[in-house]
């Protein structure tokens, strides 16, 4: 580093002064010599002094080439300043990094560094004062104008040359941290959106809890008040009001789905699923919406498409959902037609969903995907939606590594096409209910379990029981909801309304499955399980069996999150609010690990669930 050396000025004068002092010794040798011996010594001691100066001069030039060499080559700028802000010399790298030709264009336009050059003029001030106090500087970040008024950032490592203790000039490098600097930003920026995206995402899902408990008691009353005999007008009636819940739940649901993936947080699961069972439900859900148009709705599925693949079908469903539900929505006439196959080329699988509907404009295609845009202002009115169905397809296709296209002509018809890179597997292995737990000892907290009030037993006569499960809730309105249709579906019910009571009443009662809220007062569902799963492995519930009852987490709650909390508190399944019926009773079943449910098919609740009920996905 040049401020580790002497400047070419300083070698000039030292080499000088060695060389005069050489000659004023051979002099003074003359001077005071005598005879022809000592003019001889006189005359070698010059000559020796002047190759000496020679083979001097020569090191010189030499050492002054090599510093030359480095000042000029350099990458970093070097420079020259005099104390109050002029340049005395630059290297050719400060003149381009400042968006000068030549290092005298430089000096030459730039008078006064601080006024000039410095963005903030008071940075050259605090730059020499930091000179003067500490001898050097470091790293001083500053903002500089280029030539042609672009802004750079700079950093500056510069030191104090002092003679007979006066400082004369400064000088340094110079680097160029532009780059360094807009890392740092955008750096900056990003967690900035990471963490506005976390706060709007926990919003959503703490606004999401809090409407799902009152959708909740309307959807689930409205069931209960369906199973009462009700006439064909105020059934149409009821199953209008119905529709009007399940939409309002699919719109949150869309959001949360937007929020998730925006933020990234969104999970796919990659499981075995049947791709043609769950097609054909979809149809089977939306038959009665088609029949209701008038409208003809096939479903064609290859032979040769895998009985299993991997994947997630919850999202794979919600995308046949989404196009097949937009299909018969734009269709006034004509059909629907969902076809699904493997192509040729990649044996990826192919979903069409073609309809001959109102079509699309070729102009207006460019937005269909995009989020909360519709191809046109009048069909939002006209139609209804948010314009992020297909904008949440978009995302979960590209984030199963897939890709969806679509062609239409107006007044013709649409088609879209999705590919799915889903690989080809086994069957899924039988379900496996329950798992040993180790056996620790627990001792029961009695002072605890004293206080707890007894349970509600639900009246279920004149139906066969299918068997008793624990509802553990602390909203009253949620508790009849649940109560009035596990009752119609063929099950006993007692009730609990907090953790404390729960864990009370499953050391009283044998149960075939518990249902646990999250969040209760007094003891939360996470930390009844966890109780409960102990006084299990401890042999201290009554019916002592090898299997876990299972504990299936009854919540409001939706992110993957959760789900993670719940099954590491001890439970084995989740369900979510506001309650369908159908989806519940599916749970329960899957966690007793009952393959066939007839009773629920025949009870009076699930024969008249609305096609929006049974096509409204279980969000993970």
């Amino acid at each position: 580093m040049l401020e580790q050396s002497l400047t070419i000025e300083a070698l000039w004068i030292l080499v000088c002064a060695s060389l005069m002092l050489t000659i004023q010794r051979g002099l003074r040798a003359l001077e005071h010599g005598s005879g022809g011996t000592h003019r001889f010594h006189s005359a070698d001691v010059v000559s020796t002094a002047v190759m000496q100066r020679e083979r001097t001069t020569v090191a010189l030039r030499e050492a002054e080439a090599r510093y030359r060499s480095i000042f000029e080559n350099a990458v970093e700028g070097i420079f020259q300043t005099t104390p109050d802000g002029t340049y005395v010399i630059v290297n050719p790298a400060l003149a381009r990094l400042y968006g000068y030709k030549s290092p005298e264009e430089l000096i030459r336009c730039v008078g006064d560094i601080g006024r000039q050059l410095y963005v903030d003029p008071t940075r050259r001030d605090e730059f020499a004062e930091l000179i003067r106090r500490d001898g050097v500087v470091t790293d001083f970040e500053s903002q500089v104008y280029r030539r042609d008024g672009s802004i750079i950032w700079i950093a500056e490592t510069a030191r104090a040359v002092v003679v007979n203790g006066k400082v004369i000039r400064y000088e340094g490098t110079v680097v160029d941290i532009t780059e360094r600097k807009q890392l740092e930003e955008w750096r900056r920026q990003k967690e900035a959106a990471d963490a506005a995206n976390h706060a709007k995402s926990s919003f959503l899902a703490r606004v999401s809890h809090e409407i799902r408990t009152p959708l909740n008691g309307v959807i689930g009353m409205l069931d209960v008040l369906n199973a009462t005999g009700l006439n064909p007008q105020q059934q149409q009636q009821l199953r209008i009001a119905r529709t009007s819940a399940i939409s309002l739940l699919g719109l949150m649901n869309d959001l949360l789905d937007y929020s998730k993936i925006e933020a990234g947080r969104l999970e796919l699961e990659c499981v075995p699923f049947s791709l043609r069972t769950v097609a054909t439900e979809v149809v089977e859900a939306f038959s009665y919406m088609a029949n209701s148009r008038q409208l003809q709705m096939d479903c064609e599925i290859e032979p040769r498409l895998p009985a299993y693949v991997l994947g997630d079908p919850e999202r794979v469903r919600q995308i046949l959902v989404n196009l097949v539900n937009n299909a018969l929505k734009f269709t006034e006439q004509g059909q629907v037609d969902l076809r699904i196959g493997l192509e040729d080329s990649t044996g990826h699988v192919l979903i069409s969903v073609r309809d001959t509907g109102i079509g699309i404009p070729e102009a207006r295609r460019g937005r269909l995907f995009s989020d909360f845009m519709q191809v046109d202002a009048s069909t939002s009115r006209k139609y209804g939606g948010t314009g992020l169905g297909l904008s949440i397809c978009r995302q979960l296709v590209e984030l199963m590594n897939g890709e969806i296209r679509v062609t239409s002509e107006v007044d013709v018809g649409s088609e879209f096409v999705v590919r799915l890179p889903l690989q080809e597997t086994q069957s899924p292995a039988a379900p496996t209910p329950c798992r040993e737990l180790a056996v620790v000892d627990y001792p029961p907290r009695s002072e605890q379990l004293a206080i707890c009030t007894p349970v509600i037993e639900a009246d279920a006569s004149g139906l066969d029981s299918r068997g008793r499960v624990l509802l553990t809730e602390d909203n009253e309105i949620n508790q009849m909801v649940a109560v009035e249709l596990l009752r119609l579906a063929g099950w006993s019910v007692d009730v609990a309304g907090n953790g404390y009571e729960a864990v009370a009443a499953a050391q009283r009662q044998d149960y075939d499955a518990i249902l646990m809220d999250c969040q209760m007062p007094e003891m939360d569902g996470l930390t009844a399980s966890r109780e409960i799963r102990l006084l299990e492995a401890a042999g201290r519930l009554p019916g002592f069996r090898r299997e876990l009852i299972p504990i299936i987490a009854f919540t409001a709650n939706v992110s993957m999150e959760d789900r993670e909390q719940c099954l590491a508190a001890g439970m084995t399944a989740f369900a979510v609010k506001p309650l369908i019926i159908e989806q519940l009773l599916e749970t329960i079943d899957r966690a007793l690990g009952r393959s066939s449910r007839p009773s629920a098919r025949s009870s009076p609740v699930a024969k008249e669930c609305s096609t929006a009920a049974e096509i409204c996905p279980t969000l993970a």
